[in-house]
């Protein structure tokens, strides 16, 4: 790990010297949030290390500005461990602070409203925050001492109390300086870096109008994070000015307008240069500046009061020191509330402190040894129920050398020993029960070896081999070959050797990795990224362990990676010296390794936190920080970009690109048109071919419309125009589906001529669309087939990319085209993956917000289908049903014989399956209490067997 050492210049310029500074504990949230002057004062060296916490980048809703106040204050002074703080006022999981205040959200995140917020009024706020760490350092209780101005605060109440009758006078000098310096310090981690704050909120909205809320501030904030998107939102709907075409624009502008007015907008920075323009500016002022860093946490489970702090260190300092502590810890009894139904943590780890010094320092009785084990068990037990971690246990007990050597004074007297299995069982449970010897450093494990070889022994079983030396993959290798041979070699019962052998092989790994760790400490980074296929993600800063239990083809998976991985000559052991190489093989080692989704959050902490505070090249660190690698499309960019740096590809122009979307367009400069590269020809069915020609897509099937065409802006996108031919019908349609402009859906050729008489061309039509076809010449494409043919020409990237935004515009999203009638149809369930459902439910008079990924909710699904011809639409009833109750009808959801651009025929998209939700809002008028999914095959089911047989295996209904 790579450490440097600061003096204790840094805790005193960080944030106001915050993490010097006191707190008022108390169930007054107020008091406990509120500034201090600082408590203490470090005098001696401090080490810094890697930050433990992620990267945040989160999102809050607010409904009351208090809510918001004591939220922000929390952030503020204790960073990400006061996140709790908005779930009912919970602090640090200890129940210090809950009180009616605030906020209720459980972990679906449901937000509740609250009596609180119903007496403030109407109130909205949407909060962007990013807590970016850099480095972190450790304060314990031996490196402190009372700040000068703190203890001459507590010298006058000292002198005060040597007059008898001045006990008033004296508790009122402790509540002053409580009020002043607080009652109790942090200490343990305290992690520096920046905290980036960006929130919009609005006080004065129409009821009509908060619909509209959540959506304007977001774009707002997106807006003012520079996301690429957000420009593209406000091209769509009228709010940038090109030049002087303001007529283009004046009929986009909607009446989400007048709301952005009304909603302020606040940005606050804790750390970085203030004056950065954008996130990424601040970002890289952070990482080169370390004067610019700020605390944005401090780890609230180590308190230690002002009269611990007296009776450690400064009991020389007063005249009275006894009765001054006592007064203090009195006084902040009977202010702070918490009376005798509050134990005080703090005093806990002083017991077991002084607990352990006792067992430490009386002579364990050798010749009673069982006695002396059942003793440690016992005390086990008690240090693992207060402290809820094995972490104490592990480096108080077992790795003091008292207790080390009275362990194996036992294994040496009893090892040759008849009957001995009692000795055996005891040191099981003391050692082997919690795995705690994962725990031990190499040095105090070594002192261990033997006697974990012996208490492992059983006579029912056969040994698995202990490692001798583990000094490089090859060692590694032909350990695993071991295990494997070990387990085989009993025909019966190999489930009982699988735990012991994936614990060893734990340790096997930790051995290699404090070798690598010596040699060259990318190598140990690249050992570890070799594991992250088998879904094993490491404690960096202590061990790495299986966390599921290795079964025998696991165990040849290993060894396969392990043996590509000396192949790789970038990885373990290289003598490549170009760094920046190395360091982009290794990330991208990373992001290709296929970890399981449940391992998810820990690979991107892995990643943000273990991976990229270690790396040395900025163009690498740059990658991994402007890139959300948690997302698949974004990773797929930082890919390229890290294979790019492996092997340089000669540039090529190929016209505007991504890049160039936030450039102004200068008056002099032609602009790009969309035009794609020449591809080869793939051979196509009739009708395919025909669709895609007219729309001018054929030169990007299949599936290679990427981010730059989607993303470009182009004439077109700037005109806004309709279509003028069916060459522009796929533009048209992306362009404002990009813009989440749901006008995209009028897929309507307009010329000249026929916009004048639109009018006079209007037909009538019945409910469910029973009515005449359109008189004016119909468009050749219809327009379920330009939606079927952009998705047949989008990478899965893009084809993300369309599904969220036909999403986000209330639009049927297609789950499966029929591309070729004797072919399988295509599936795009994996596009909608990462769809957010948000939805309200009624309990009692309280409206209860819901939002959950589509993947994690079971949903019923309700499928039509058709057999032969009818004159009722189908689409036109399931419009109906979806948006019977809705206030604002905009458009419908399925396209049906009514929509415009809509024709006879469909080439394309029969057999297309269509997929939308209904999203109840919580009121009476919801003609369903939960979410519904509906589905829609176009065509007769009977011609197509592939999708009727998953509609009637996934279905909870089906209607005909």
């Amino acid at each position: 790990m790579n450490e440097q050492n600061i003096f204790p210049k840094l805790l005193k310029a960080s944030s106001g010297a915050l993490a010097l500074q006191g707190i008022f504990l108390s169930k007054d949230k107020e008091l406990i949030f509120k500034e201090r002057l600082p408590l203490i004062t470090v005098e001696q060296r401090v080490d810094l290390i890697n930050p433990s916490i992620p990267e945040i980048d989160r999102t809050e809703e607010f409904r009351s500005k208090s809510s918001e106040n004591l939220f922000k204050q929390g952030i503020e002074r204790f960073g990400s461990s006061i996140e709790l703080s908005a779930q009912g006022g919970i602090l640090w999981g200890t129940g210090i602070a809950s009180g009616s205040a605030g906020f209720s959200r459980n972990t679906d995140r449901e937000l509740t409203v609250t009596n609180n917020e119903r007496n403030e009024g109407k109130y909205y706020s949407k909060v962007q925050y990013v807590v970016v760490p850099t480095q972190a350092c450790i304060l314990n209780q031996n490196i402190i001492r009372l700040n000068q101005d703190a203890l001459l605060e507590l010298k006058r109440i000292d002198k005060i109390l040597d007059n008898p009758n001045s006990e008033d006078l004296a508790s009122k000098g402790c509540q002053d300086f409580f009020n002043t310096y607080g009652s109790h310090v942090l200490l343990g981690r305290i992690t520096f870096g920046g905290l980036y704050w960006i929130s919009a909120n609005c006080s004065e909205f129409t009821s009509s109008e908060e619909k509209n809320l959540q959506e304007t501030a977001s774009k707002i904030i997106a807006t003012k994070l520079g996301i690429n998107v957000a420009t593209l939102i406000g091209a769509g709907e009228g709010k940038v000015d090109i030049g002087n075409n303001t007529n283009n624009y004046s009929q986009t502008v909607n009446k989400k307008d007048s709301l952005e007015v009304k909603i302020q907008l606040e940005v606050n920075k804790f750390g970085g240069e203030a004056t950065a323009d954008n996130l990424a500016d601040w970002k890289d002022s952070l990482i080169k500046n370390q004067d610019k860093w700020a605390v944005i946490d401090r780890n609230c489970t180590q308190l230690l009061g002002v009269w611990e702090i007296i009776c450690r260190h400064h009991i020389n300092d007063f005249n009275k020191p006894q009765k001054l502590t006592e007064l203090l810890h009195q006084e902040w009894m009977k202010r702070s509330e918490f009376k005798d139904d509050f134990t005080y943590f703090v005093d806990k780890i002083t017991e077991l402190n002084q607990k352990t010094d006792r067992l430490l320092n009386e002579d364990l009785d050798y010749q009673e040894h069982l006695k002396g084990i059942q003793k440690l068990i016992e005390y086990k037990q008690e240090v693992k129920t207060k402290t809820q971690d094995n972490h104490y246990w592990v480096e108080q007990i077992l790795s003091n050398e008292k207790i080390q050597n009275f362990l194996n004074f036992i294994f040496h007297n009893q090892q040759n020993q008849y009957g001995n299995e009692v000795v055996k069982n005891k040191l099981r449970s003391l050692l082997l029960s919690d795995d705690d010897y994962l725990y031990l450093d190499s040095q105090s494990y070594s002192q261990f070896k033997e006697l974990f070889n012996w208490i492992a022994q059983r006579d029912d079983k056969p040994n698995i081999p202990e490692f001798e030396r583990i000094n490089n993959l090859n060692d590694l290798i032909n350990y695993i070959k071991q295990i494997i041979t070990s387990i085989l070699t009993k025909d019966r019962q190999q489930e009982a050797y699988l735990k012991p052998a994936s614990l060893l092989l734990s340790r096997a790994v930790n051995e290699l990795r404090t070798n690598l760790k010596q040699q060259d400490r990318f190598s140990e980074f690249y050992l570890l990224a070799s594991l992250l296929p088998l879904g094993n993600i490491l404690e960096y800063e202590h061990y790495w362990f299986s966390k599921k239990i290795l079964h025998i083809s696991n165990y040849e998976e290993l060894i396969k990676i392990l043996e590509a991985e000396k192949k790789d000559d970038l990885g373990i052991g290289s003598t490549n010296k170009n760094l920046e190489k190395r360091e982009a093989n290794l990330a991208l080692k990373i992001l290709n390794a296929d970890t399981i989704w449940s391992e998810r959050e820990n690979y991107i902490y892995f990643i943000n936190s273990i991976l990229v505070p270690n790396l040395q090249c900025a163009s690498i660190k740059s990658i991994l920080t402007r890139f959300n690698v948690g997302l698949s499309y974004e990773q797929h960019e930082a890919r390229k970009e890290l294979q790019n740096i492996i092997n340089p590809i000669p540039k090529v122009e190929t016209g505007t690109g991504i890049n160039d979307i936030l450039k102004p367009v200068s008056n002099n400069e032609p602009i790009a048109t969309w035009s794609p590269n020449d591809s080869s020809k793939v051979p196509l069915s009739s009708d395919l071919e025909k669709v895609l020609e007219s729309l001018d897509l054929t030169k990007y099937y299949p599936g290679k419309l990427g981010r730059e065409e989607v993303y470009t802006i182009t004439e077109y996108s700037l005109q806004q125009s309709s279509p003028k031919n069916t060459q522009e019908l796929a533009k048209h349609f992306i362009t404002n589906l990009i813009s989440f402009n749901y006008e995209g859906r009028k897929l309507k050729i307009v010329t000249e001529n026929n916009s004048k008489d639109e009018g006079e061309s209007k037909r009538t039509k019945s409910r469910f669309g029973g009515g005449d076809r359109q008189s004016k010449k119909a468009p050749e494409v219809h327009p379920l087939d330009v939606v079927a043919a952009i998705f047949l020409c989008c990478n899965p990237i893009i084809r993300q990319d369309l599904v969220q935004r036909m999403y986000a515009c209330k639009l049927a999203i297609p789950l499966m085209i029929q591309e070729e009638e004797n072919k399988p149809p295509q599936f795009y369930l994996w596009a909608m993956r990462s769809l957010i459902m948000k939805w309200k439910t009624s309990q009692g008079k309280n409206s209860i917000s819901k939002e959950l990924n589509i993947a994690s909710y079971p949903v019923e699904t309700v499928s039509f289908i058709r057999f032969n011809s009818s004159e009722l639409s189908k689409s036109s009833l399931l419009n109906w049903i979806i948006t019977e109750n809705e206030t604002n009808k905009s458009h419908s959801i399925f396209f049906d014989r009514n929509s415009e651009g809509s024709t006879r025929n469909r080439r394309l998209s029969e057999g297309m399956v269509e997929v939308a939700w209904y999203l109840p809002q919580g009121t009476e008028k919801d003609n369903f209490q939960d979410i519904k999914s509906f589905t829609n095959l176009r065509g007769d089911a009977r011609k197509y067997p592939y999708q009727l047989k998953l509609i009637e295996g996934k279905h909870s209904a089906v209607s005909y």
